[in-house]
């Protein structure tokens, strides 16, 4: 027997290896599932009547033989929130009982692992898809854009790229994707500042903003403006740089070094007459119009796209007033660009009470120690308050030295309020859910025992013939019927109830009802030749409801369960002032001090070879207990082996 268990075990294992590395070696998700369902049989012990039908959110694969039967184990796999995996097992031939019908235990262990396996799997393909979109999604928007944008790992390789930067370089896509390095088109003089901005992505000093002289693939030289970020790139730190040509500004500003130049060189030649000098200003006049024009068209580009974009850009100076604010910003805080330019940020638009935290980020960020990310409010035209997501940086001059800070600006506030009413939203479904659980745990777990009581009752009847006993049996069968619809009506109930005060309560002998409920059980009791015992008289008047009979219920089948054959289990009340404790002695095993705290608790039992259960019962007492406002509890039976479980009710109140 040990012999044919380890086999199974073996059979198990060695399905589990082949699957995980099914799942670990390929990408396919159709192929991968096939490959699962037609290996899994394997792992059964009667791999050749073994079909397997496994759904994956709506998708089914199933081995060729498939065919539903009654011999069947299933499970799935459904995380709020997530796709439903699921698996069913049939067996074409009936086989003996087992742990789980004809299956193994350890059958529904492994088909749970790898339930999870494929979930996980599942998932994995999910990522993987939405990832490819996002990547695509990105690499669309690179190629739509009219400057050059290159996506650089840390010693300058080009991992990916868009068709402006190809024009730039004068060369084609196949070209620059074959291993090229960004340094490769740099100038010998500007290689080292582009590695030391490199070098300060990584060490997280934020972005910069740098130019460069570099060389096509045809020998042209030009000047670029780099604008690098440190980012995630396939798992990995990366660089992704904006690449503008700048040629022109260039070429204007050397003009216009000149244009100064040769005005001093006007003022210092006292030899040349104003006529000529007048002539000569003409002409650099000229010039500088040409060379203004140029500047004003780039800042005018780049005021458009600030203006364009869909958060806030604010520019401070240092002494904290506003130098520029971009069209969103404006909307914003509800004013017009001039009610905004020239005013002191802090003191016009920032909450008092956020006030010296904004000014400490600003100082510090003037100081060379930004903090990037940061949440504060702002103050709108109308008094409103909007949350904005900042991220700063400092504005640095020719020098490095900080002259400002920029900041742009998310407006977060009706994120922040969805995110707070889908904490409360998840809140209420899960308090709503507790009571519906509670109505499946009774149909599955309390009916269990009037059944039990039906059937020992009719094997009685099969076992006597006269007409007076048939008679007798036959009303207690009925009655127990009755209390089998009783049970499945109060369930329902119970499964609609949100809270306490929709239970009505009723003066009901806490006696009366332990009688009540200890009949039902005097086949079970006499099958086991085991005694039940009263020590108490009296009346015992209690507000409860008759759910108190499925508590009381479930305590007493636990007591006579675990009990050994020919013992006594014990019932008691006791007075604890304001209420009446209920107490349940049995002579079984007992339960461990690290058990107590737990086994009240949905799906926790204590393991035990000669018993079995869902661990569902203490859970219901327990539920139905303090529905009723009372305390449940345990502890060793001072009388020798064994258990006391107990229950405190309130007691009836005079009015």
């Amino acid at each position: 027997m040990s012999s044919t268990i380890d086999d199974c075990k073996n059979a198990e294992i060695d399905c589990i290896c082949k699957i995980s590395g099914i799942i670990a070696n390929n990408e396919n998700f159709k192929y991968v599932m096939q490959q699962v369902v037609d290996t899994l049989p394997s792992g059964f012990q009667f791999p050749s009547i073994t079909c397997i039908r496994i759904k994956v959110n709506g998708r089914i694969f199933k081995t060729s033989r498939f065919k539903i039967t009654p011999w069947k184990l299933s499970c799935s796999c459904a995380p709020p929130g997530s796709e439903v995996v699921s698996a069913e097992v049939f067996y074409l031939d009936e086989r003996p009982e087992a742990d789980e019908g004809p299956f193994l235990s350890g059958e529904r262990t492994m088909l749970f692992s790898i339930c999870n396996c494929i979930k996980s799997f599942h998932e994995r393909e999910i990522a993987l898809r939405a990832f490819n979109e996002s990547e695509q999604k990105c690499k669309a928007f690179m190629d739509n854009t009219l400057d050059g944008m290159a996506v650089l790992d840390f010693k300058g390789k080009i991992l990916m790229f868009n068709m402006a930067l190809a024009r730039m370089f004068d060369v084609d896509d196949s070209e620059l994707s074959m291993n090229h390095n960004m340094l490769d088109y740099l100038c010998e003089e500007y290689k080292i500042k582009a590695i030391k901005d490199q070098l300060n992505v990584i060490r997280g000093k934020g972005g910069y903003l740098s130019t460069y002289k570099v060389r096509s693939k045809k020998g042209r030289e030009f000047w670029v403006e780099g604008l690098g970020t440190k980012i995630i790139y396939n798992g990995s730190l990366a660089n992704i740089v904006v690449i503008r040509d700048i040629t022109e500004r260039i070429v204007a500003e050397e003009k216009l070094k000149s244009y100064r130049q040769s005005i001093n060189n006007l003022v210092q030649e006292r030899t040349i007459t104003i006529s000529s000098a007048n002539e000569k200003l003409k002409e650099d006049l000229k010039v500088w119009q040409h060379i203004n024009q140029i500047l004003v068209y780039e800042k005018d580009k780049l005021s458009e796209y600030l203006g364009n974009i869909g958060v806030m850009v604010v520019v401070l100076g240092r002494d904290g007033h506003v130098s520029f604010i971009n069209r969103k910003g404006c909307e914003i805080l509800g004013y017009s660009e001039n009610g905004i330019v020239g005013q002191d940020w802090i003191a016009a638009f920032v909450p008092e009470s956020y006030r010296n935290y904004v000014k400490d980020v600003f100082l510090e960020c003037l100081n060379g120690n930004c903090m990037v990310k940061c949440e504060n409010p702002v103050l709108k035209y109308n008094g409103e308050n909007r949350l904005i997501l900042w991220t700063n940086v400092p504005l640095i001059d020719e020098n490095k030295k900080a002259i400002g800070v920029i900041s742009t600006g998310e407006d977060i506030t009706d994120l922040r309020h969805s995110q707070e009413e889908l904490q409360q939203y998840v809140a209420d479904l899960k308090s709503s859910n507790e009571f519906k659980v509670l109505f499946i745990d009774i149909l599955r777990h309390d009916l269990l025992n009037p059944a039990t009581i039906i059937r020992g009752y009719s094997e009685i009847l099969l076992d006597k013939i006269g007409v007076n006993e048939e008679k007798s049996i036959v009303e207690k069968i009925y009655a127990q019927n009755e209390n089998l619809i009783q049970i499945i009506n109060t369930a329902s109930m119970l499964g609609k109830l949100e809270n306490t005060e929709m239970i009505s309560f009723e003066e009901l002998d806490l006696l009366d009802v332990l009688r009540k409920v200890s009949s039902g059980f005097v086949p079970l009791l006499e099958a086991r030749n085991m005694i039940l015992e009263y020590p108490v008289k009296g009346i015992y008047p209690a507000d409860v409801n008759p759910l108190m009979e499925e508590a009381f219920s479930n305590l007493l089948s636990n007591a006579i369960k675990f009990s050994p054959e020919g013992s006594r289990v014990v019932l008691g009340i006791e007075d604890e002032g304001p209420s009446w404790k209920v107490t349940f002695a049995d002579s079984g095993i007992g339960i461990g001090d690290e058990y107590k705290d737990v086994i009240f608790t949905r799906f926790k039992r204590v393991s035990s070879e000669v018993t079995q259960g869902s661990g569902l019962g203490l859970a219901i007492v327990k539920k139905i207990t303090e529905l009723h406002h009372g305390e449940v509890g345990i502890y060793d039976n001072p009388s020798g082996s064994g258990s006391v479980f107990w229950i405190k009710v309130n007691k009836k109140q005079p009015f």
